[in-house]
């Protein structure tokens, strides 16, 4: 199903894969999902690049942590993303000159304009 193109599946593949301590994988298949708008994703990768020290592997980039982070507060409280971005935005912007969140912010607005719609993928009855 990750192969397929499914977001869940990618994010639940990279999972099993950081199980056997498979990072590149892991870090592969958390990018591919958040690039095809799972929110649940792009939260998780953009955490991740906001990491000093990632335990998986992940290159700090507080700037691209926090477009991807800001990208999640137009869910406007969907799922409950907007507490969570709410309570790491302020820790990351503290690393973070006003040049770099300015450059978040044009990143985000990018990323927003060139990928799918945000989405949790409910599950279909």
């Amino acid at each position: 199903s990750a192969e397929g193109g499914y977001p869940k599946a990618m994010l639940e593949y990279g999972a099993i894969l950081a199980e056997k301590n498979d990072y590149q994988g892991f870090r592969y298949w958390n990018k591919k999902a958040a690039e095809a708008g799972y929110a649940i994703a792009v939260f998780g990768y953009g955490s991740y690049l906001g990491e000093e020290k990632s335990e998986f592997g992940f290159t700090y980039d507080p700037v691209n942590s926090y477009a991807l982070l800001s990208v999640l507060l137009e869910l406007d409280g969907g799922g409950g993303m907007v507490d969570l971005v709410n309570f790491k935005l302020p820790e990351l912007s503290a690393k973070m000159t006003a040049e770099q969140i300015v450059k978040a912010t044009e990143l985000a607005k990018e990323w927003a304009d060139t990928h799918p719609p945000l989405s949790f993928f409910p599950d279909k009855l």
